[in-house]
Parts: structure tokens; C-alpha cells; sequence
């Protein structure tokens, strides 16, 4: 092991048997099966047309309904806009659950 490498004091991979984080809450099944390119697609903590309040920006304080995850941090929410409903894309800290 590196000394004074960022992360290299633990060990990331716990192969199932550490009891806490990802492995004690998914499996290592679930968790392959999120990989996609080495990286793992964390679980949203939003399900698709949960109800969210818009938290900054010109649509600040508005109710959308949650769309999906995008790459990089974002996610789509469904805002009703002139009477139809209007897909917006968003930093993903920029909405809560209401």
C-alpha cells in the first residue's frame, strides 16, 4: 500500500463481507449489475413522477414531477408550463422531495 495516497488507507472492495455500505445493502450481484465502464450507477432517491420542489433558478419554488437521472449530476423533472407539461433539466442538488 502507497503511503499518503488519497483512499489507499482502505480498502474499497469489501467482496461482500464488510456488513456496511454497499455490499450489506445490494449484493455483489446487484452491484455488478449496476457497472457500467468500471463505474457503479448508484440508486436515485427519487422514483420516476415523485413529487419535487424546484429549489433555485428561474422556475424556483415550482412542483415538478421527477423525470429521470442524467449524466452529471442532473436530472429531468416534468414541470406544468402553459398548459402542458415541459421537460427541464437541472442540477440534481438543485431539487428536494416535497
Amino acid at each position: 500500500m502507497a503511503r499518503g495516497a488519497v483512499g489507499a488507507g482502505r480498502r474499497s472492495d469489501c467482496a461482500g463481507r464488510c456488513g456496511t455500505g454497499p455490499c450489506a445493502r445490494w449484493g455483489i450481484a446487484e452491484i455488478r449489475s449496476r457497472e457500467r465502464g468500471g463505474l457503479v450507477e448508484l440508486p436515485s432517491r427519487f422514483k420516476r413522477g415523485d413529487a419535487v420542489r424546484i429549489l433555485r433558478g428561474p422556475f424556483r419554488e415550482q412542483i415538478a414531477l421527477y423525470a429521470g437521472m442524467k449524466a452529471r449530476e442532473r436530472v429531468d423533472v416534468l414541470l406544468s408550463l402553459l398548459g402542458g407539461q415541459h421537460r427541464v433539466t437541472l442540477p440534481r442538488g438543485d431539487v428536494e422531495a416535497v
